[in-house]
C-alpha cells in the first residue's frame, strides 16, 4: 500500500531595497540569494490499520531558492533639435531565476510629467525582454542644453512580494533650432 503526501514551503521574503541601497548593490544582493540552497528536511511518522506506529523517517533535502531579477535600461538620442521629438525605450530583462509578476513602470519626463509605461503585460518569465516607448516633444523654444528622463521599475514574486524599485536614466542634448529673426519696426 502507498500514499502521496504533498506539502508547501514558502521561502522567507528578501529584505526590501535599503533606502541607501544603489540599484547595484541591490541587485548584487538578490543575484547572491537567486539559487541559494535551502536546506529542508521532510521527517515522516505513521500508523498501519493495526494503529502501530512507524518511523520517524528522515529525509533531508536541498532546492534552490527562485527570485525574479528585473533590470531596467532607458535609451533616448544622444541629440536632438527643439522642436523634435525624444522617443524613449524603455527595456525590462528578468535575469532571475523566478517569474516576476505584477511588473510596474513609470517614466519621468524632462518637464516633471510622469508616464505609466505600457509593456503590453505584467509578467516577464526567467529570461524574458518587455520594451515600451514614451515620447517627449522639446518645446521649440527649449534652451540648448541636456535633458534627461528616469524610468523606475518594481515588481513581485509567486508570493507577492514586492520588489525593487530600480531606476535608469537618459541624457539628450538638445540644441536650440535656428529661430527666424525679429526685426523692432
Amino acid at each position: 500500500q502507498s500514499a502521496t503526501v504533498s506539502t508547501s514551503y514558502q521561502a522567507p521574503a528578501l529584505a526590501p531595497k535599503g533606502a541607501a541601497e544603489s540599484d547595484a548593490d541591490y541587485i548584487a544582493r538578490l543575484q547572491a540569494l537567486n539559487s541559494t540552497p535551502l536546506n529542508l528536511d521532510a521527517i515522516l511518522n505513521w500508523t498501519d490499520p493495526a494503529q502501530n506506529n512507524y518511523g520517524p523517517t528522515d529525509n533531508p533535502f536541498t532546492l534552490g531558492q527562485q527570485t525574479p531579477i528585473v533590470t531596467i535600461t532607458l535609451s533616448a538620442p544622444d541629440t536632438i533639435n527643439s522642436g523634435e521629438t525624444i522617443n524613449y525605450t524603455a527595456t525590462l530583462t528578468n535575469i532571475g531565476a523566478a517569474a516576476a509578476s505584477q511588473v510596474s513602470a513609470v517614466i519621468t519626463l524632462p518637464n516633471g510629467a510622469q508616464q505609466t509605461l505600457n509593456f503590453g503585460g505584467t509578467a516577464i518569465p526567467p529570461g524574458g525582454v518587455l520594451t515600451a516607448t514614451a515620447s517627449y516633444p522639446v518645446p521649440l523654444l527649449q534652451a540648448s542644453g541636456p535633458v534627461s528622463a528616469q524610468a523606475s521599475v518594481i515588481w513581485h514574486d509567486a508570493n507577492t512580494n514586492l520588489y525593487g524599485p530600480l531606476s535608469a536614466s537618459a541624457t539628450t542634448n538638445v540644441k536650440q533650432a535656428n529661430q527666424p529673426t525679429v526685426a523692432n519696426a
